[in-house]
């Protein structure tokens, strides 16, 4: 007997690495422009998509060939007949020919089928041009804060590519029936993940490296593809701080750059710019300001660690963005003078002159004026001006004149010093001088106090100063008064000027950090005369900590200037111990 075997056979094919997507990384980040294309740039040729249907069509070769009726017509058929051929392996053996089937095995209890085994093809391991790089020592660190973070998952760090990927999904022998699947992937993911691995592998060895363009990571059932890939491994791929992908390869809004998303933020690239990761604060950040369509543009750094080893910055096409320490939100300054003069005057560096940003560059009322807050001063810019920074008692003065729509106007020159070793700064309408005493150290006041040793005194050129602890009360105040008397020197600027009144402030420091304690005489109503006794009480101290009570006064005159004068007490309070 001749019989026809029919083979059904199951194609099973892997996804290319590209996809489109019209939303941004982050949840708790603003929303981004619409993605308008959906190719992306980078694919690789030798791989087809996963979820591509089998063709499962087949064709008997022993069925016999039906025709479709004709349409009804006037003209007779003719009376011929067509007789269908077939083949003669097809020929039916009669029943009385019939080779009768083997008996059926006797039925025993059901058993458990056994799984079906691996397969014998054995795929060469990654190779090491494609396996990810140990991650270095400089890791962003996480802010506390849920807004800042955008961590979701920790780094696998034993995390390597599968071995011997399996082609086929083989029940019982797949990585997943052997290890722990990582949040929040599935066994579904981490079994296409693998067959996915295995066609790349198998791709490998038919192709060269550099033709292969995509990579995936399992379990995570995604296609990292060109310069993305090459960064993700070489910053660690999914031991990384950025764990497993999330997303293949995705074109952004402007149809030229894109991004792959993984659980712990996004990598970017464009072609002017790179592949740069961006993540937590910065990522806040850079969010608020629009991504990668806002002002900013696209990242052309990684995180940079500055030398204090606790800011950061990272660069972008059109400005940075700076971190000063881990739960910092973040500040945004573009390219451009305001950036150059903090560059001038020592950025963000120890010791510098104003420290790190600690809000956005901001557009002044005027509408052409600009203005950056740091930590130690401002910097103010108008086109008819250029930058100038403004720190110290000067900006204290300009700030409760009305900035840069009061009596001053805009700076027009930085802090110089005078021929005497004085401090002066012009602006548009006005001039800031500050008391030069012939003795540096005037003003200059430091004590401990201590139970035995409770009253401090001293006197130079720039005033009397007197402090004083009061022990009688509860460790928990000991609260200290002061007094500040001018000197004859400091009076007489202010009356040579035309000035009768003063306007003055007085702060705390602890441990280099201010307080809530504010002495205020400069709002209007509360200007005092040249001869006031100035004096006060701070309530609370915390024992053995670093104080530093710093006071200024400013003397407008007659002729359009205006003195300036500071004193500063550096101090602690010690107990009965």
């Amino acid at each position: 007997m001749s019989q026809c075997l029919i083979a059904s056979t199951t194609v099973l094919m892997v996804a290319v690495g590209g996809s489109a997507a019209m939303a941004q990384p982050i949840e708790t980040t603003p929303a981004v422009p619409t993605t308008t294309q959906s190719t992306p740039a980078i694919t690789s040729p030798d791989l087809v998509p996963l979820d591509a249907p089998a063709d499962t069509t087949a064709v008997d070769p022993c069925a016999v060939p039906t025709t479709t009726p004709p349409a009804t017509t006037t003209t007779p058929p003719p009376t011929t007949t067509t007789t269908s051929v077939v083949p003669a392996d097809c020929v039916t053996t009669p029943a009385s020919q019939t080779v009768p089937d083997p008996a059926a095995p006797p039925v025993t209890a059901a058993q458990e089928p056994e799984p079906a085994p691996p397969s014998e093809d054995t795929l060469e391991p990654l190779p090491t041009e494609l396996r990810p790089a140990a991650p270095t020592s400089d890791q962003p660190v996480t802010p506390d804060s849920p807004e800042l973070s955008s961590k979701t998952a920790e780094p696998d760090l034993d995390w390597a590519p599968t071995e011997n990927p399996n082609a086929t999904l083989v029940p019982g022998q797949m990585r997943s029936d052997r290890e722990e699947i990582p949040a929040p992937f599935t066994k579904e993911d981490a079994d296409k993940a693998e067959m996915m691995e295995a066609q790349e592998r198998s791709a490998l060895s038919r192709m060269s490296i550099a033709a292969v363009t995509c990579q995936t990571y399992w379990p995570a059932p995604h296609q990292v593809c060109g310069a993305i890939r090459d960064k993700y491994n070489s910053l660690g791929g999914p031991a990384s701080f950025l764990s497993f992908p999330t997303s293949g390869n995705i074109t952004n809004p402007d149809g030229t750059g894109q991004r792959v998303t993984f659980l712990n933020g996004p990598i970017y690239w464009h072609p002017n710019a790179g592949a740069h990761p961006v993540v937590n604060s910065f990522l806040n950040r850079w969010g608020i300001h629009g991504y990668e369509a806002g002002w900013l543009g696209y990242p052309t750094t990684d995180e940079i660690v500055h030398a204090d080893a606790i800011g950061r910055r990272q660069e972008f096409q059109h400005g940075a963005i700076y971190v000063a320490f881990v739960n910092a939100i973040g500040s945004a300054i573009p390219n451009g003078p305001i950036r150059d003069k903090w560059n001038a005057v020592g950025a963000e560096t120890s010791g510098s002159l104003l420290g790190y940003p600690i809000q956005d560059q901001i557009p002044l009322p005027d509408g052409q004026g600009q203005m950056d807050r740091f930590e130690r001063g401002v910097i103010y810019w108008h086109p008819n001006t250029g930058a100038h920074p403004l720190t110290g008692v000067f900006e204290w003065e300009y700030s409760i004149s009305g900035y840069e729509g009061g009596q001053y106007g805009y700076p027009i020159t930085d802090e110089e010093a005078t021929p005497s070793g004085g401090r002066t700064q012009s602006f548009q309408n006005k001039k800031m001088s500050l008391f030069e005493p012939v003795n540096v150290d005037s003003g200059v006041y430091g004590f401990n106090f201590h139970p035995a040793s409770d009253v401090f005194d001293d006197e130079d050129e720039v005033g009397k100063f007197n402090a004083r602890v009061n022990y009688s009360l509860a460790p928990s105040k000991y609260p200290m008064g002061w007094s500040m008397v001018f000197s004859p020197g400091v009076k007489a600027v202010g009356l040579n000027g035309g000035a009768t009144v003063s306007r003055c402030q007085a702060r705390v420091q602890e441990n280099g950090k201010t307080t809530s304690y504010n002495w205020d005489h400069y709002s209007p109503g509360r200007e005092i005369t040249l001869d006031f006794i100035m004096h006060s009480t701070v309530p609370n101290h915390k024992i053995g900590a670093v104080e530093l009570l710093y006071g200024w006064c400013t003397f407008p005159d007659k002729y359009g200037q205006t003195t300036a004068t500071t004193w500063t007490f550096d101090y602690t309070v010690l107990d009965f111990n």
